[in-house]
Formats: C-alpha cells, sequence, structure tokens
C-alpha cells in the first residue's frame, strides 16, 4: 500500500497496522449482518492515489448476530 511508503522510508509499523486492520475488520463483520442499500457504486471522478473512492454515498445497513 503507497500509504506506508516504500523502500528506505517505509513505516517500520506496516506490519502490525494491516494485522491491525484486518483483525479489526473480522470482528465487525463476526459480530454484525450487513446489507448493502445501494445497487451500483460509481468511482469519484477525480480520483487521485491508491485509494478508491465512491462517488456518492454507499449506505449500508447493519444489525448485531
Amino acid at each position: 500500500m503507497a500509504t506506508f511508503g516504500h523502500g528506505r522510508h517505509a513505516c517500520p509499523a506496516q506490519r502490525f497496522s494491516l494485522s491491525a486492520i484486518v483483525r479489526t475488520v473480522r470482528r465487525l463483520v463476526d459480530a454484525y449482518e450487513l446489507e448493502a442499500r445501494f445497487t451500483t457504486v460509481r468511482p469519484h471522478a477525480d480520483q487521485i492515489g491508491g485509494v478508491a473512492r465512491a462517488a456518492e454515498p454507499c449506505p449500508v445497513a447493519y444489525r448485531r448476530r
């Protein structure tokens, strides 16, 4: 991921950060039932960098399992 830099200037905590993100997302997905409230997603026209953004909100309904 470009967010963490690369080469000699790479973030030393990149592996820890990514594992924390994965663990958090996994716990949320396990704890909640998610339902998309949108049908299509269009990328933002002025996309810059490696992180994709939607042009419009993508609402999601959730409830505890």
